[in-house]
């Protein structure tokens, strides 16, 4: 058990991918850390996560399977930049009402989106973390595989997306998903 006196309480954003998970993985690696509750935007019009649309009930499966709670969080569609601001503002009020000191995003490579994070956090007391920032993705992979994480293919009609598939048994060969991984566009060169 955490020393609740010494260890610094996440709320981790959670897309439902394979990135968060390894997140959260990173994170409860770590002895200072625990993550307290999973954090999700939901287009409230079709009811799915906003940035890779998977079905809220499979995003609250997850969760459940991690035993951690679903902060959920309702985006009207359009939404406009001001309107995600203005919900994620309240998370900030309600994390920092909670205790938690820190959000954490699986964030890889693009300086552009942690650059706005950190921005949106900067005079909420929150501390942004970045446990994937600039790992080299084949290394990343690699791990992955080794944990036991796998990425599948959902479905024929929606390419490229991808839905997490945790699992302790042992995944397909590095070269495979490697593979799969580029033909979704996972990879960038560096």
């Amino acid at each position: 058990m955490l020393d609740s006196r010494r260890s610094k309480k996440v709320l981790l954003s959670w897309s439902s991918g394979k990135d968060s998970y390894w997140a959260l993985r990173l994170l409860r690696k770590q002895p200072n850390v625990e993550v307290v509750a999973l954090l999700t935007m939901f287009n409230s019009a079709f009811d799915r996560v906003a940035m890779h649309a998977v079905r809220r009930e499979l995003v609250a499966a997850q969760a459940r399977s991690l035993s951690l709670p679903l902060w959920s969080v309702e985006l009207p569609w359009p939404c406009p930049n001001h309107t995600y601001e203005c919900q994620m503002s309240s998370i900030c009020d309600r994390a920092s009402t909670a205790g938690i000191s820190s959000i954490a995003f699986g964030d890889l490579f693009l300086r552009d989106i942690r650059e706005y994070r950190e921005r949106q956090l900067r005079n909420t007391g929150l501390e942004p973390l970045f446990p994937l920032w600039e790992l080299a993705t084949e290394q990343l992979a690699a791990d992955m595989i080794a944990g036991g994480t796998r990425a599948v293919h959902r479905s024929r009609h929606e390419p490229g997306f991808i839905c997490l598939i945790a699992s302790s048994c042992a995944s397909s060969s590095l070269h495979f998903f490697r593979c799969f991984l580029v033909s979704m566009g996972a990879f960038r060169s560096r």
